[in-house]
């Protein structure tokens, strides 16, 4: 299995209050069927390089959620903002710059693609492989990927670039779906089926209060 990953916004943004939320998605199933959905859509367009969710009309946008509803095994994401982030115990800890081994941003997005890869059953001993899109240069893509590394030996987790790795383009789309529903009250990821579909929002913030617990207790 594979599975691809992207973001939604900044949280950098969340945290100095100049976005109103930050997603992550990812898209499970073989490459074809992940890359399948912003094909089809890419023909559609002119002169557009690769498949972005805000950059959609939206009967682009149900045309690809349609369609990763039909070809893509299942689908997890998360959307946060700023109250969660605070409502959290011991938030006031997350502007301190010791809390986590790697840059806050950072640390906190990977706790996410964690929290959404865990539950998946990987004891048929196949290959289980994660790429995300890459940040902002290959020093943070390359923390966030160890760090993920480290705490899930199952997967053999990289990054890549959008442009040429269609799976990321649909987790864009998922992604930029959670996004769009949490800040429109619209309902794209309602279009797909129940029981391929799942938040771990809860799971993220519950990871990182725990690791905000911890901090307060280390020497």
């Amino acid at each position: 299995m594979k599975a691809f990953g992207d973001e939604s916004g900044h949280l950098r943004g969340v945290f100095n209050g100049s976005e109103e939320c930050f997603s992550m998605g990812i898209v499970y199933g073989n490459e074809l069927d992940c890359q399948r959905c912003p094909q089809r859509t890419l023909r559609r367009l002119e002169d557009v390089p690769e498949v972005k969710w805000n950059n959609l009309r939206n009967h682009q946008k149900r045309r690809v959620i349609e369609c990763i509803d039909d070809e893509i095994e299942r689908i997890h994401w998360i959307t946060i903002d700023r109250q969660m982030l605070n409502d959290l115990d011991h938030s006031y800890a997350l502007y301190n710059h010791d809390v986590f081994d790697i840059e806050r941003d950072l640390a906190i997005i990977a706790i996410g693609y964690r929290e959404m890869l865990f539950p998946i059953d990987t004891s048929s001993g196949n290959q289980y492989e994660f790429i995300f899109d890459q940040l902002f240069d290959s020093h943070t893509s390359g923390a966030v990927s160890s760090k993920i590394n480290r705490s899930l030996d199952e997967w053999s987790v990289d990054y890549g670039n959008s442009r040429r790795i269609g799976g990321i383009q649909s987790a864009d789309c998922v992604a930029g779906a959670a996004s769009e529903d949490y800040s429109t009250d619209s309902d794209w990821l309602d279009i797909i089926a129940e029981d391929k579909s799942e938040s771990f929002t809860d799971e993220m913030l519950m990871r990182v209060e725990h690791r905000l617990h911890e901090s307060r207790t280390e020497p």
